[in-house]
């Protein structure tokens, strides 16, 4: 449950869709509706927009949030929605996603759009008594009376909202805020439902939520339940065939102030605007469905009985952090058995992350008690050929407004396909190379490497990639530990002997590459460090390390399924580093400047604090410099 101030909050613009169209069709299928026997034209396309927001950085997890997006977005898609899901956005990629949609698909004036935003919602009240309400991002300082112009200025405004009802020309919109809501963009309704008329296709901009602004909203929907429920022909109150938005208010109205026993009063009603409140949303009822009535409406308990839930009975040899679908859930001990109950029916993904990650996907079918057993892996890292994941290229915002100066400007980048090392290069692969070529590396033609005594470094003579951070010999049973104390030039020979021994093109990964595997790909959940927003479940830094390195993949992995792109060693990237390269660098695979003095290097390392180890951190140096925190790991080039 949340309190009344920091709630759960989903915000939605809908624009819905008639018929059954092919996958590649949706979204495009014009609807009409009758009209004194007439079929009169009303929509020519229909769009969503789904953002749902559960693994927070600084404030309450959502846990529920996921799947409620997941299940929405498979409700819009049956009634023919094209759907964009976005999950854990930033501030910067919250905007961007509403920016960016409006511009696609809201210029057409016969479109219909759908915007749902699931996650936090705070209400502030100013000085002068007026409530201003704030949707939140992944990134969202944690509200305080100490910091609120912090945390206006990283949160989005309700009132933007309102402006984008105005910007989008498409006649038709409606919201939907799962949330306590505070503000005054639309005038509540009582209204019966009117008939489908002439004046449905007028402009409107309207609005549902599941409550007033001093209620609590709980985490397991009881709105979003009641939403799909009403798309399904529940809400179709005339039996008319057509949902209008109205009828689509006062179904949630009544049946989710039943359900939660009075805990929720939603309100409904059309914006401020007299020259966009005068149509109705329209959804079209399938022939296929049927609507639903039910005779005596359930209890929110006989209500959850209705919804089909599963168990998973899971037993386990290793312990560590468990995730079901993403979301963390507990602490669990190797070598138990336990069993999580109400899981819906579908596919989940379960995960448990310690000194090893395991994952894996299962199906839930209703009544059914699923064993699933999550067993200890050994993990491959002393073979001289490294382990790669294919990484499929993508356009991704490169940089971070809330960063250092040379993580301006944010930018939009695009990288082709390629294939990332799955670990950090070992001890034991460098080693294999080193026996193959008798290569010397620059610390061992030159005058060793620097070392961390425990308060301070220094350079000594003698230390090279055979040694750990403190410049001692490493035991045969410490080479799973990332290799240091290597230059860009030994990663760069490194990477041209692995080419020449396979035929394939082996190199360091670019700059670009580099973050965009470190952020997830195509797959990014938004994350601050690669993989979690808590460091500690997917780095080893300076506050858990032990001012040591550690066997590489014993931490987390990230949303690709790479190991310690955040933490343990820095890493080497092919580029030259430039200060001000991004407020000049090209959109499509950039390589960095032609010729600087320094290379980069990424990822910060178990020295360090949070600050060095975030995705977009930069960081460098010369490329004859080795030291006790900086490695490498490789790209193979399809």
């Amino acid at each position: 449950m949340k309190t009344n101030n920091l709630c759960f909050l989903i915000g939605s613009i809908i624009l819905v869709p008639a018929l059954l169209v092919s996958a590649q069709q949706r979204g495009m299928k014009p609807v009409s509706i009758s009209i004194d026997g007439q079929q009169i034209p009303l929509y020519s396309q229909s769009h969503a927009l789904v953002i749902g927001v559960s693994d927070y950085w600084n404030i309450d997890k959502l846990p529920g949030v996921i799947q409620d997006v997941d299940a929405v977005k498979i409700s819009l898609e049956k009634q023919d929605f094209s759907v964009t899901l976005v999950k854990n956005p930033t501030k910067d990629q919250l905007e961007n996603a509403f920016d960016d949609f409006i511009a696609r698909y809201g210029q057409g004036k016969d479109n219909r759009l759908l915007f749902y935003f699931a996650g936090h919602g705070h209400t502030l009240t100013t000085s002068y008594n007026e409530e201003l309400g704030y949707l939140l991002p992944v990134d969202a300082p944690r509200p305080t009376r100490d910091n609120q112009a912090a945390f206006q200025k990283g949160c989005m405004e309700m009132a933007q909202l309102e402006i984008y009802a105005k910007r989008i020309q498409s006649k038709h919109a409606l919201f939907l805020f799962d949330a306590c809501f505070s503000g005054s963009l639309f005038e509540n309704t009582r209204a019966v439902p009117d008939y489908i008329s002439f004046n449905t296709s007028r402009p409107v901009r309207q609005f549902i939520t599941s409550g007033m602004a001093d209620e609590t909203v709980p985490d397991q929907s009881v709105f979003r339940r009641q939403f799909v429920e009403a798309l399904s022909g529940a809400a179709d109150s005339d039996k008319d065939g057509y949902i209008t938005g109205t009828e689509l208010g006062s179904f949630i109205q009544k049946s989710v102030t039943n359900y939660s026993r009075n805990a929720q009063h939603p309100q409904y009603g059309k914006i401020r605007n007299p020259n966009l409140d005068k149509g109705d949303f329209v959804f079209v009822i399938r022939k296929s469905m049927t609507p639903v009535t039910p005779l005596v409406t359930p209890t929110i308990e006989e209500e959850r009985a209705l919804v089909q839930y599963g168990k998973l009975e899971v037993t386990t040899e290793i312990g560590g952090a468990l995730y079901l679908d993403g979301a963390y859930l507990k602490q669990v001990n190797p070598n138990t058995v336990f069993t999580l109950k109400d899981i819906t029916a579908g596919d989940h993904t379960i995960k448990i992350s310690g000194e090893e990650t395991v994952e894996k996907s299962v199906t839930i079918t209703p009544g059914q008690i699923l064993p699933i057993s999550i067993n200890k892996t050994l993990v491959n890292v002393t073979s001289g050929s490294p382990e790669m994941v294919f990484v499929q290229g993508g356009a991704f915002r490169m940089g971070s407004n809330d960063g250092e100066d040379d993580e301006k400007p944010v930018h939009p980048v695009t990288v082709g396909n390629f294939y990332m090392g799955k670990y950090e290069i070992t001890v034991a692969q460098f080693r294999k190379f080193v026996d193959e070529t008798s290569y010397r590396t620059d610390a061992e033609t030159g005058d060793g490497s620097y070392i961390w005594t425990g308060s301070t470094w220094e350079k000594r003579s003698g230390v090279n990639w055979k040694c750990d951070a403190e410049g001692n010999q490493r035991p045969q049973n410490e080479y799973s530990h990332p290799v240091i104390h290597v230059t860009w030039n030994d990663a760069n020979e490194y990477c041209n002997w692995s080419s020449r021994k396979t035929g394939k093109t082996y190199r360091l990964p670019t700059e670009a590459e580099w973050e965009y595997a470190a952020k997830g790909g195509n797959q990014s959940r938004g994350y601050n460090y690669s993989g979690s927003n808590t460091i500690g479940d997917v780095a080893w830094y300076d506050n858990n390390s032990g001012s040591k390195t550690h066997p590489v993949g014993q931490k987390q992995a990230n949303e690709l399924g790479l190991y310690d792109m955040t933490g343990n060693v820095y890493e080497w990237c092919s580029d030259w580093y430039g200060k001000d390269y991004y407020a000049r660098s090209t959109s499509s695979n950039p390589k960095g400047p032609a010729l600087d003095s320094d290379r980069v290097r990424r990822g910060g390392s178990w020295r360090y604090n949070p600050h060095y180890s975030r995705t977009s951190n930069r960081n460098y140096n010369t490329p004859v410099n080795r030291r006790y925190d900086l490695g490498f790991r490789v790209v193979l080039v399809p």
